[in-house]
């Protein structure tokens, strides 16, 4: 008998048997090996161990219409195993399914699917009070009211460990909302107990709406991580699962231990690195729009994509019998898509050797919301695209710009208008175009806002901005920029449509989103003054200005001109100086 060690602290033995080979000298060696080998894996499953499949899903973004066929697929792993369903994250925002109902058709569904648990997104924020404004405007207003209604609804928790609340010091106290769940779930005549632990991107104050998250802080990752998942092991999970609004991306997910095609710098890969060994048995990533699925630090860490594309999916088994019991990975499966093919609709396949199909009681339930969406998504406005309006997240766009130049045309009296890259999600298509081709570009239920401040504020801010590696590109409209990079670092200079530079002492108006305004992407300039208007939404005010154009050119010199960008840098080179440092690195 030899004593073997696993890494997880497990003492097995193994019986060598003389095994008689009339081969080769190497064949023999291999097939030896092969033996041991497998002699190896039967010793290492724990007597009276159970099957348990975490599946994991992130950023829906409010394709509801997509959860029939993950109804499909749950019902063909839940009859063969104990299931643990979890969602990384970003429910709610994004569509004319769930927009209106401020994510009521979604947790819904996520009741039909029986969610086990679900992270708090940065967008989870984005509906602000209960009600149509999206921002409070009163004292009495909750910023959080809409977020709090939706959690009440679940049948599940909501999980935000890492989400301070800054007059008590302590994770938010709203209700169903938790920092981890200890979930127990029958596994034959077992009972296991499951930990789930629910934390959000550190940069969540920047990339929400500011306004609505007042009060409140991120405490780092690692270490929340980590005193949760000791508590629950102390209360006897013998699987630790995190829910992390926290992103990465790989290029490949076929072999999960070659980390070569994912960024590693990514906030998933440095959270899995930090954290010390043996404390969570799995990640399910989100944020980041990306896919994963590869062992970091030891660690499975998977993320499949975003908007109801797919599904993540790991199998464990798990130790029973004895207190403390722990889990052993036996499958990291790569990302799954949910249909056959990127079309409507959803063709669905086999999985698993059985047939998938889409679920048509929770189809029954959803349908309302989809038919009233559908009407909204078809509505003509009078508009027609010559080709293809594109955006660019990392790069100036024509969309950008128009974007941009709307803004500008939108506020009476302003000097400068900015758009972010991320409030831009889709491109509108050539022909002619709907309202719903409109609301998927612009998701977002935006308002104007108005900033005054000096030019030396707003040079400083754009210098800040194209100094940094993070965030999307930023679209401007009123005036030029002029940038020279010296190493990451940004110097700009501004001139206004008449050849006049904008100096530092002079006052400017800059007209933007209310989510910049209220200090997204960390747009927070000293000395200022921001009124908001509580018209239209920029969306509608995009259809309007577009209804008057009646036709959107593309390309269109006229609003992006490759040979004369509205952010130039004097090298001809990108004028983000902090990403071309990265590029280098």
């Amino acid at each position: 008998m030899t004593p073997v060690a696993l890494r997880d602290g497990t003492a097995i033995e193994v019986r060598w048997t003389p095994v008689l080979l009339r081969c080769r000298p190497m064949r023999a060696y291999y097939m030896l090996a092969s033996v041991w080998t497998a002699a190896l894996l039967l010793a290492a499953a724990p007597a009276g161990a159970v099957s348990v499949t975490v599946v994991a899903t992130t950023d829906l973004h409010g394709r509801v219409g997509r959860t029939t066929a993950l109804a499909g697929y749950l019902k063909v792993l839940r009859a063969k195993t104990t299931v643990l369903l979890v969602d990384a994250g970003d429910m709610f925002q994004g569509t004319l399914e769930s927009n209106p109902n401020e994510g009521e058709s979604v947790v819904t569904a996520y009741n039909a699917l029986g969610y086990d648990a679900v992270a708090i997104g940065n967008h989870e924020f984005d509906f602000g009070p209960a009600g149509p404004q999206s921002v409070p405007r009163t004292p009495t207003d909750d910023a959080r009211g809409a977020l709090k209604a939706r959690a009440a609804q679940a049948h599940f928790p909501f999980l935000a460990a890492n989400l301070i609340d800054v007059k008590t010091g302590a994770p938010v106290d709203w209700p169903n909302t938790q920092p981890s769940a200890l979930i127990e779930k029958k596994a034959g005549k077992a009972r296991l107990k499951i930990g789930v632990i629910g934390v959000s991107s550190f940069e969540t104050p920047k990339t929400t709406m500011a306004s609505n998250f007042v009060g409140l802080k991120m405490s780092p990752l690692a270490d929340t991580i980590t005193r949760e998942a000791e508590a629950l092991r102390a209360r006897g999970a013998s699987l630790v699962v995190v829910a992390a609004h926290a992103g990465g991306k790989c290029g490949r997910v076929d072999v999960p231990t070659d980390l070569s095609s994912c960024d590693t710098g990514e906030e998933v890969f440095e959270l899995a690195r930090a954290l010390p060994p043996g404390a969570v048995d799995l990640i399910a990533a989100g944020h980041s729009h990306q896919q994963v699925a590869h062992l970091v630090n030891d660690i499975p860490v998977v993320q499949a994509w975003a908007n109801g594309q797919g599904f993540s999916r790991v199998d464990f088994e798990v130790a029973v019998g004895k207190k403390g019991g722990r889990a052993r990975l036996i499958k990291l499966h790569p990302p799954r898509n949910l249909c056959a093919a990127d079309a409507e609709p959803c063709a669905l396949e086999n999985y698993e050797g059985h047939p998938v199909h889409a679920d048509a009681a929770l189809q029954r339930t959803i349908e309302p919301w989809l038919t009233t969406a559908a009407a909204m998504k078809a509505k003509k406005i009078g508009v027609t695209a010559r080709g293809a309006v594109t955006r660019s997240y990392d790069d100036e766009s024509l969309l950008g710009n128009l974007f941009a130049d709307v803004i500008l045309e939108s506020s009476s009296g302003a000097d400068v208008a900015l758009m972010n890259g991320g409030g831009i999600r889709a491109d509108l298509p050539a022909g002619e175009l709907t309202y719903g081709h409109v609301f998927e570009a612009m998701p977002f239920d935006n308002r104007l806002a108005v900033i005054r401040t000096r030019g030396s504020d707003l040079r400083k801010w754009l210098q800040n901005k194209l100094s940094s590696k993070k965030g999307g590109f930023l679209s401007i409209a009123g005036v030029q920029v002029e940038v020279a990079c010296n190493g990451s670092k940004a110097g700009v200079t501004m001139t206004r449509p008449d050849g006049r530079a904008i100096t530092d002492d002079e006052p400017v108006a800059i007209a933007t989103t209310d989510f910049l305004a209220s200090g997204g992407e960390s747009f927070r300039l000293p000395d200022a003054t921001t009124s908001l208007d509580e018209g239209e939404l920029v969306r509608d005010r995009l259809v309007a200005s577009f209804q008057r154009r009646k036709v959107l050119k593309a390309p269109d010199p006229s609003v992006y001109d490759r040979a004369r960008p509205r952010f130039a840098a004097i090298d001809g080179q990108n004028p983000r100086c902090g990403k071309r440092e990265q590029a280098v690195r």
